[in-house]
């Protein structure tokens, strides 16, 4: 991996509607661990999922998170290209996954996070410069490389959580069906402390 600073990550939409998987990754981009990038089709996506799937105040609830790290992160917002769209709509195995990548490569991204990783296969990317990682594997290979700033991010992020309080290890339960070797590594460390 790159530099944290040139290290630019395109978040896909399923990353972004998981609130402890997102909440997570912007934790690590305050500190500087990784730049993160999305597209208002992406953030538009995350709305439309949230209006099948949540009551109407979690929907508030998801609207105030993204019009904040809009705010937040305001280098974060890029455009994909529309001609580059069309273009990977042919090869992609879901067309409409084509302004994702369009994005990523606007954006100068290294990788895309997602967990539709079928979605986006190796030999598309890879000749454009381009990987998919799954939310687990990322935050694996960052607490390899960067694991006191990431143990604390996570520590400021529980520290932030007011209703109801917890812990890095309840916080971790969060994401355990996304990334159980994240989890088994951050549960590894606290324990051996």
């Amino acid at each position: 991996m790159q530099s944290n600073r040139e290290l630019r990550v395109t978040l896909d939409s399923c990353i972004i509607y998981q609130v402890a998987a997102c909440d997570t990754l912007l934790h690590l981009a305050e500190q500087n661990l990784f730049h993160p990038i999305w597209s208002q089709a992406i953030l538009d996506e995350v709305k439309l999922a949230s209006e099948r799937n949540l009551s109407s105040l979690r929907q508030n609830g998801l609207a105030s998170r993204i019009q904040d790290m809009n705010e937040y992160f305001k280098t974060s917002l890029f455009t994909p290209s529309l001609k580059l769209v069309q273009k990977l709509q042919v090869v992609l195995p879901d067309p409409e996954d084509a302004h994702v990548v369009s994005l990523a490569l606007v954006s100068k991204s290294q990788f895309i996070l997602t967990e539709n990783l079928k979605d986006f296969p190796g030999k598309v990317l890879e000749p454009l410069g381009l990987q998919v990682l799954s939310f687990d594997t990322f935050m694996s290979l960052k607490l390899e490389l960067d694991g006191v700033k990431v143990m604390k991010s996570l520590e400021n992020l529980v520290g932030k959580k007011r209703n109801p309080k917890m812990t890095v290890l309840e916080h971790l339960l969060q994401l355990e069906r996304i990334s159980p070797n994240f989890n088994k590594q951050v549960r590894s460390q606290i324990l051996n402390e």
